[in-house]
């Protein structure tokens, strides 16, 4: 650990700011930022490792180059500079109907006691409404996830939800009733998913759900694929939910726990991936996407496919660990453990623990 020195030798310098019942401490002892409201944490931030956590409603906007800032601080004791500079760093953290201006300014210098001095001033901004209203604001969002931070631009960020429709995850469905599948696993994260859409909603993410479905000529749906998996029934055939895997079917439906709403987008694809022979290339460009949080079934099958055809195409993707779910779970694991094998060479995955909540929008 880094140790701050003036005047040649080690001190411990904690550093608070406080308005009204906010305060911010910075502890450079401890390499710690904490915002407080009413004695209640609200953010911890550890400086040395680029690392935070939401530990409440809020979040605090360009965070990372605040880490930036600070770690120059940290590891100013060792450098010898010829002239005095400043830098300063304004930033800000929103908390309910409250806008915390956090400014903070360093001045560096080379005197003959290598002295430094740190300023921090905090002010209250009281706004008309929740600043979870986020659409449209130019936010960086930062997950703490190995092996390096994922760091994304609400608007500029989709959530994909794959193929969580009835016939994969019911147990009348094709997965179940034709393949022969354990469906219990894939239903179990069904809560996650919904917890997932609801704050990607929160967030103004583009959110965009998809299904598996073939035309009802299935001029979409080479004879191999038909054929393959040698099952009592095939796709086209009439099963129990209606015409397997055909737009249209009540199979095809969407399980109501995680349905789209009326403005979100719904993509019908005739293959594995979520790119071949449909419109999401199109979508995402025109949307300026450039990262995809990714969730929905079966890991090892659709999520798998679209995520490693998303890498190939320039997008940096997330998969929630808990949101994805496969038919046997060592399906899942495995394919968890090469998405982000020899350093996340595909996308990186964390839990649905790792996001960090907004505030909710005032009905």
């Amino acid at each position: 650990m880094t140790s701050i020195h003036e005047n040649g030798e080690c001190v411990n310098r904690v550093y608070d700011g406080v308005c009204s019942d906010y305060k911010i401490r910075l502890d450079l002892d401890s390499h710690r930022l904490r915002i407080e409201a009413k004695n209640t944490e609200l953010y911890r931030g550890d400086l040395e490792n680029k690392r935070c956590e939401i530990l409440s409603d809020g979040f605090l906007q360009t965070s990372e180059q605040l880490f930036e800032l600070l770690k120059d601080l940290l590891e100013h004791n060792c450098e010898v500079r010829e002239e005095k500079y400043i830098k300063t760093l304004q930033t800000q953290f929103y908390h309910e109907n409250v806008q915390l201006n956090i400014d903070i300014t360093i001045l560096f210098g080379q005197t003959t006691s290598r002295q430094w001095n740190l300023s921090l001033n905090l002010r209250k901004v009281q706004l008309d409404a929740p600043k979870a209203q986020l659409k449209g604001q130019n936010l960086r969002v930062m997950i703490d996830v190995l092996p390096y931070t994922f760091v994304f631009h609400p608007n500029h960020t989709a959530l994909i939800s794959i193929d969580m429709q009835r016939e994969f995850i019911e147990s009348k469905g094709f997965g179940a009733a034709i393949l022969g599948n354990d469906v219990s696993y894939v239903r179990q994260v069904l809560p996650n998913v919904a917890s997932l859409l609801e704050w990607a909603r929160e967030l103004g993410l583009t959110v965009i759900h998809t299904r598996e479905a073939h035309l009802p000529d299935l001029s979409d749906c080479p004879m191999t694929k038909r054929k393959r998996g040698r099952t009592r029934m095939s796709i086209g055939d009439v099963g129990p939910m209606g015409r397997i895997l055909v737009r249209g079917e009540p199979g095809q439906a969407i399980m109501s726990d995680v349905a789209p709403l009326p403005n979100e987008y719904v993509i019908d694809k005739p293959g594995k991936g979520a790119f071949y022979k449909t419109n999401l290339a199109k979508l995402l460009e025109e949307k300026e996407i450039n990262r995809l949080i990714v969730c929905g079934v079966t890991t090892d099958g659709c999520v798998q496919a679209t995520l490693r055809e998303a890498n190939d195409r320039g997008y940096e993707c997330l998969l929630i660990e808990n949101a994805t779910a496969s038919y046997a779970p060592e399906f899942k694991q495995t394919t968890l453990e090469m998405l982000h094998s020899q350093g996340e060479n595909v996308c990186w995955t964390a839990p649905f623990s790792s996001l960090p909540r907004y505030q909710k929008e005032l009905e």
